[in-house]
């Protein structure tokens, strides 16, 4: 039985309105410009440990917090780290730190990351809102029509499956609102036509938790805010012109453990909704990125 825990970035509703001429484009990403980008890409990161490796890697990480925060109680969260005001209520003024030993903390929580390529790998959903005019179907839903999208791939890698999704309601019960689409997907592509799968045979259970009682939650958390940043930063002219292209640091920390399919992980471990073209990303053995051709 493989494990498998799952977190998302952005926001799950449009909240920009329909521009044809941005529908191929971004802004430059700054200051001003930060919260139309923020609004328009939605990722669901997944992330997968092999189960013998879970232990040693969740004790490194529990060793990090305790060298840095003196506690390895604390939860780490993207939106508590990258905003001032919440940096400070829930870590300097919580915790024996400094700005610098939180940089620290960050750098280091990547080397991590990164150092276990092997076997912890990375499955990440980018939805990119920019190009849906009409947008009440449910297939045209941000974070069904990724769940959907993530479903298929446990059904293609064929691993009996437990799936760890962060908590999204109230209350970890399965039957409230988010909880209960999430299953539903699950149990049928329920409130969905659009569909490669009509049944997901290795999916053998889902929970939500609460994130910080789980560091493996919070990896998710951590990649899923920079697949996205990479995303606003950079859009999706990188896929095509590597040897021209802009990589947002911390991307570039975890690209090598994105999942890959006969060394291809753009569209199959990192996927873009909606998928209009198929770009092959070739990693070589040193994970070092590649011009390619089209499917």
């Amino acid at each position: 039985m493989h494990k498998f825990f799952i977190d998302d970035s952005g926001s799950k509703d449009y909240k920009n309105p329909y521009e044809k001429s941005l529908s191929d484009s971004l802004y430059p990403w700054s200051s001003t410009t930060k919260s139309w980008l923020d609004d328009n890409f939605f990722v669901l990161c997944w992330v997968y440990v092999d189960s013998k490796d879970m232990t040693m890697i969740d004790d490194e990480i529990k060793a990090l917090k305790k060298r840095i925060f003196d506690t390895q109680h604390v939860e780490v969260k993207t939106v508590y780290l990258r905003n001032p005001k919440l940096r400070k209520r829930y870590y300097l003024d919580k915790y024996p730190v400094t700005e610098e030993s939180l940089k620290d903390f960050w750098d280091s929580l990547f080397e991590i990351i990164g150092r276990h390529q092997k076997v912890l790998k990375l499955i990440a959903t980018v939805f990119d809102k920019r190009h849906y005019k009409n947008r009440s179907d449910p297939d045209k839903q941000p974070l069904l029509k990724s769940v959907q999208t993530l479903f298929e791939r446990v059904e293609r890698i064929k691993h009996d499956t437990h799936i760890v999704f962060d908590q999204m309601e109230s209350s970890l019960s399965l039957d409230k609102w988010l909880h209960k689409w999430i299953c539903n997907i699950a149990r049928g592509n329920v409130w969905l036509s659009q569909s490669y799968i009509a049944e997901y045979t290795h999916i053998k259970k889902i929970e939500f938790q609460k994130s910080h009682n789980e560091n493996f939650l919070q990896i998710a958390d951590v990649c899923s805010y920079v697949i996205r940043r990479q995303f606003m930063e950079h859009g999706k002219t990188w896929l095509e012109w590597w040897d021209t292209c802009w990589v947002y640091d911390y991307f570039d920390k975890i690209r090598c453990n994105i999942y890959t399919c006969s060394g291809k992980a753009v569209w199959f471990g990192l996927i873009i909704i909606p998928n209009f073209k198929k770009i092959q990303w070739k990693i070589s053995t040193g994970c070092d990125i590649q011009k390619s051709s089209t499917d």
